[in-house]
């Protein structure tokens, strides 16, 4: 087990059927590490996510846009209004010698396996959490998605952990 931890996107308005399970699994898996980051989705009036894809939730200050669980105080929280890993969190991780950090929370298919890309491209180990994440789209893109990422990020960075 890292010593950090990177929740992603575990908001209100991305618990369905498929995701419901995890606020709970991940409010206690806090209690495991001593550096956590987390990050959680905000739509901007003039985001592709709305012209493109015709998404328009995730306002900013929406109750979409709020955590599902309860975060420990000292979680270094940031806003990101794209799949990848904001720049910001990137210098902090280097700050913080940070060179491997576990990854949970949603969606596996997306946002999960973007950071994950964008942290093996910075030199940082993203070591995927299995049973704690997921997919708004349910499982079998999860499933689809971890197979991905075995060949971009190795597979011994595909972790069971319960």
């Amino acid at each position: 087990m890292n010593n950090s931890l990177l929740i992603i996107d575990v908001q209100k308005g991305f618990i369905n059927e498929h995701t419901e399970h995890l606020p709970k699994k991940i409010e206690k898996l806090q209690e495991r590490y001593d550096n956590i980051y987390a990050v959680q989705f905000v739509n901007l009036n003039n985001s592709l996510f709305r012209s493109l894809l015709h998404w328009d939730k995730f306002n900013l200050n929406s109750d979409d846009t709020k955590a599902a669980f309860q975060l420990k105080p000292n979680v270094k929280v940031y806003q990101k209004y794209s799949y990848g890993i904001p720049h910001c969190i990137l210098e902090d991780l280097n700050n913080d010698d940070v060179n491997s950090i576990d990854i949970c929370g949603i969606s596996t298919d997306a946002c999960i396996l973007k950071t994950a890309m964008d942290l093996f491209d910075e030199k940082i180990v993203p070591r995927i959490l299995v049973d704690y994440c997921a997919c708004y789209h349910g499982k079998e893109k999860h499933r689809q998605a971890l197979k991905f990422l075995e060949s971009l990020i190795g597979s011994e960075n595909i972790v069971k952990v319960k």
